[in-house]
């Protein structure tokens, strides 16, 4: 939905998004409607009527926030603990990515791994590196790390700690294969 509805956006803004361009500004921008409108009207001002491409969209956002999240991402993985931390705090510190975009795009990633760990998916170049990446995960783990951003989301939007702390504890929990205790965030 949010694909179609950034795809729509675009045409409003007389802006035509290669396939690419698309997905890596909805992965870069996240959730954000006002964000993901104000990134369209910059690519309109810029390109008018031309296609953009992934190169033309890293032109305007930056590509270090462009390749933020997929470098997150593909840090992720048993004995990676160190480095994924220290991407983590550099994202963050940066100001590349919000703490709740980042939530948001590791549930996106966490969700493939598992329809991709239990088989669901058509195949092709995506659902293939999805495959490979799942593979460095049991199901459970994953399951681990899925309810782990769940429950930093929620402490997002319901304390007042501090966001970087809850995503470092959200990691911290999910590389030890454990559960983030809301109470104790909470208090």
């Amino acid at each position: 939905d949010l694909r179609k509805w950034v795809a729509q956006e675009a045409r409003h803004c007389n802006v035509e998004l290669e396939s690419e361009a698309l997905d890596a500004l909805v992965r870069s921008v996240g959730d954000d409607l006002f964000d993901l409108k104000n990134e369209l009207v910059k690519l309109s001002l810029l390109y008018g009527d031309r296609r953009v491409s992934v190169a033309d969209l890293a032109a305007v956002i930056g590509s270090y926030r462009l390749n933020a999240i997929r470098d997150l991402v593909e840090s992720i993985r048993p004995g990676q603990e160190a480095r994924s931390l220290a991407i983590l705090h550099r994202t963050i510190r940066s100001g590349a990515e919000r703490p709740a975009g980042i939530i948001y795009q590791l549930t996106r990633h966490f969700l493939d791994l598992l329809k991709a760990k239990v088989g669901i998916g058509q195949g092709g170049y995506r659902y293939d590196r999805s495959k490979r990446a799942a593979d460095a995960f049991s199901a459970r783990e994953i399951m681990v790390w899925l309810e782990n951003l769940r429950r930093a989301e929620l402490l997002l939007k319901t304390s007042s700690f501090p966001e970087e702390t809850l995503l470092v504890g959200a990691f911290m929990h999910s590389f030890k294969g454990a559960y983030v205790e809301l109470a104790l965030m909470a208090a």
